[in-house]
């Protein structure tokens, strides 16, 4: 983020994809970007350094993003504008505001053609303000138009927990769990007797697939379970049966109409 505001800062504007699978973090980072971010209220103005919005589901018209725009200044708009209206309007408050940055997240909900035109047009009005958009594949949210994948030019994606990226992973969370004896999660392999045996790394990896979400997911409830029961650590054998729990109860909540993917990121 630093290195695009540094773009920004020099004149240029260098818009940014952010890709990650579903579950990898992308919302959360962004919401906590934004939380560091927080608008500074001023006695003639609300200085709002960045405003982060959610791509409307709906494609039939540019005025419901706008709109979220808008509001994200802690301002409103007229029921009665249309189009032209509120883009001028949010560009008012751009400028009024001293916004840096616009992160626009789930973008791939912004489809027709139409649409990431008038995008396109917010990014020429913006004055080179750097826009982030994120979604599990943003790459393809640009084919078809050559004018916007020219613009969003940087990519970023949040690459899966596997192999070593994992282990280091494992190696901090542990450092945060409150047992007596090393969990060793960060171990591929762990002896059994004289036998070596596949250990809670190379486990965890095969379970959750290198998933942010689900390796968390995996952490906490072990961890639940051994603190109600006063185990020592986090053994193989318990981290399988937490993971066997897991998944029955998301077999159950999808039988019963549950939105599994409410907390993804």
């Amino acid at each position: 983020m630093k290195k695009v505001l540094g773009h920004y800062s020099l004149g240029q504007q260098r818009n940014f994809l952010l890709g990650a699978l579903s579950g990898m973090g992308k919302s959360t980072y962004l919401n906590m970007l934004s939380a560091l971010n927080l608008p500074e209220f001023e006695e003639i103005r609300n200085r709002v350094p960045l405003i982060k919005v959610d791509a409307p589901v709906n494609n039939a018209s540019p005025k419901t993003l706008l709109r979220r725009m808008i509001l994200e200044f802690g301002l409103t708009y007229l029921k009665g504008d249309d189009e032209e209206d509120l883009l001028m309007t949010l560009d008012l408050f751009l400028q009024r505001c001293s916004t840096e940055l616009i992160i626009i997240d789930e973008v791939e909900h912004i489809s027709r053609p139409e649409m990431r035109r008038r995008l396109l047009d917010i990014s020429n009005m913006t004055q080179g303000i750097p826009f982030i958009c994120a979604s599990c594949n943003p790459t393809e949210w640009m084919i078809g138009d050559i004018e916007v994948a020219g613009r969003w030019n940087d990519y970023f994606e949040l690459p899966q927990y596997l192999g070593e990226r994992l282990s280091d992973l494992l190696v901090f969370i542990e450092t945060l769990l409150p047992f007596t004896q090393a969990s060793n999660l960060a171990l591929p392999h762990v002896k059994s007797g004289a036998n070596m045996i596949d250990g809670p790394a190379k486990l965890i990896q095969e379970w959750t697939g290198g998933i942010l979400r689900d390796i968390m997911i995996l952490i906490r409830d072990a961890s639940r379970q051994a603190i109600e029961n006063d185990l020592p650590c986090l053994s193989p054998k318990l981290l399988e049966e937490t993971w066997k729990g897991i998944q029955e109860k998301r077999v159950t909540d999808f039988s019963n109409g549950v939105d599994l993917e409410a907390d993804d990121d």
